[in-house]
């Protein structure tokens, strides 16, 4: 093997990532785990890193702790703008995003912004969540349009068709977006708890504070069930209209998956949409992980690919399989 010939000197956490690659596509899930965990001890600032994503997973749980019904009946959100609400796609990182919103690109009447972090200008109009019931429709207003500032250096000019904003962590922000754009449709991807958990594992992410969880299976596990819990809580006291598409259903039967996903968002059906190999190759460059999977033919393969890896996910089964069993899955 011609990696095998060479060393990690140079570049250990792509030479430890590739490895890992081999080791998973040769189903020896022992190695390949031990290889993504070499490559994620490799980083470098590891503690200080691993330090900053616990810090952002203890606001992520802050926030929940504070979003109570209470909470949601003070909150009085804006008038839809006349100009309309973009669509929101979101979802835990590896839970099948890009390959939707390759999907979704397909569609003459649609625009996908992919990892644009345009809520960001919005949030630091506002400051913290919990203050969003304090805040007078004029910072409101303050803030939507900050947003649409952001949204209109990517959308070109006159385009009147749907705008998706994919963001996935933007999961952490419908708050926000209630807030905003209280007619906004949220397209929420799920994907099995312990492959998500697992995927982010083995991937060598470019850092930033919510990222860092992924170092460690414990604290990327934490990171999922801290995310879940204010998602959840969040559908549960506000009126969102969310739709789900579950990656599972969508690369075994991707029309009937779409479909009610396409009436939801007021589009109309169009056939080319699965033709995701096409669309992907014309998008161009693809600032995702997955930027590899999304021009091949549908695979089922990765679907429960955690279960190769059930000794290795041991510690961490705990945390992960109640939420699988809350969302639907029975294996």
């Amino acid at each position: 093997m011609i990696l095998q010939s060479g060393t990690p000197d140079a570049d250990p956490m792509r030479w430890h990532w590739l490895m890992a690659r081999i080791h998973d596509s040769l189903d020896e899930p022992a190695a390949a785990f031990s290889q993504a965990e070499a490559m994620n001890r490799s980083v470098a600032d590891r503690e200080a890193w691993l330090a900053r994503g616990k810090a952002y997973v203890d606001a992520v749980r802050a926030v929940v702790d504070v979003a109570t019904p209470q909470w949601a009946a003070k909150v009085r959100p804006l008038d839809p703008p006349e100009r309309g609400s973009p669509a929101f796609l979101v979802g835990f990182p590896r839970s099948g995003t890009t390959l939707l919103d390759t999907f979704l690109m397909g569609h003459p009447d649609s625009i996908v912004l992919e990892e644009v972090p345009l809520l960001t200008a919005a949030q630091q109009a506002l400051g913290d969540g919990p203050d969003l019931p304090d805040r007078s429709p004029a910072e409101l207003e303050k803030a939507r349009d900050a947003y649409f500032a952001a949204m209109d250096g990517h959308v070109p000019e006159g385009f009147g068709g749907l705008v998706i904003d994919k963001f996935p962590l933007n999961m952490l922000a419908p708050r926000f977006i209630h807030t905003l754009f209280p007619d906004a449709k949220l397209i929420f991807a799920q994907r099995h708890p312990c492959d998500c958990v697992l995927s982010c594992f083995m991937q060598a992410f470019a850092l930033n504070d919510s990222m860092a969880s992924f170092l460690e299976i414990d604290s990327a596990a934490n990171f999922y069930d801290a995310a879940m819990s204010l998602w959840t809580r969040c559908t549960e006291i506000l009126p969102l209209q969310v739709h789900r598409i579950v990656y599972e259903d969508l690369v075994a039967q991707p029309e009937a998956s779409l479909k009610p996903l396409v009436d939801f968002l007021g589009l109309d059906w169009r056939a080319e949409l699965l033709d995701h190999r096409s669309t992907a190759k014309a998008r161009g460059t693809i600032n995702t992980p997955s930027y590899a999977q999304v021009t091949q033919p549908l695979t089922r393969r990765p679907s429960g690919r955690w279960k190769r890896y059930r000794e290795q996910l041991e510690p961490v089964l705990p945390v992960l399989l109640p939420w699988a069993e809350r969302l639907g899955y029975r294996d």
